[in-house]
């Protein structure tokens, strides 16, 4: 004998799975509200408010759950995560498309100035930071959801 004693009969190993199916999808939910506020509370400008989403779905390999910007708006999101000009991707300067009559780029008019280029934004990496923060958040409501979901199978 393993050393258990059971009185009564074995619970319902189907009963034991759905109520930890039934736990695990109000984790879930917890944990994708939980990791959106955290998303939305370091966001920039207009990215933090209703922006942003977050979907947690069922997968082969357990629950999955996604944090990102809504596909409208997601395009703008790329200038202040990677940064532009010399601080992004390609780094060179931006200088304007539109030429003069004699070939040359236009200069930019900046804060009452005539420039020839501009140097560009720094990249804020703002998903990159709040990720951490979104983790510890969804760990934190998972746990508690798997705590209740233990003593609600212990109790059946």
């Amino acid at each position: 004998m393993n050393g258990i004693q059971q009185h009564g009969h074995q619970p319902d190993p189907r009963r034991i799975l759905a109520a930890f199916e039934a736990e695990a999808q109000v984790a879930v939910r917890e944990a994708r509200v939980a990791a959106l506020a955290a998303a939305r509370a370091g966001a920039p400008g207009s990215f933090g408010g209703p922006n942003m989403y977050a979907t947690g779905r069922r997968t082969v390999y357990g629950w999955e759950i996604t944090v990102g910007i809504r596909p409208k708006v997601r395009w703008r999101a790329i200038f202040p995560e990677g940064g532009t000009g010399i601080y992004g991707p390609t780094g060179r300067p931006i200088h304007r498309k539109t030429k003069d009559r004699f070939g040359h780029p236009k200069p930019f008019y900046f804060q009452g100035h005539t420039v020839p280029q501009i140097r560009g934004q720094r990249g804020q990496h703002f998903m990159a930071r709040n990720r951490p923060v979104a983790v510890e958040a969804m760990a934190v409501a998972i746990t508690a959801g798997m705590r209740r979901a233990g003593q609600k199978a212990a109790k059946l």
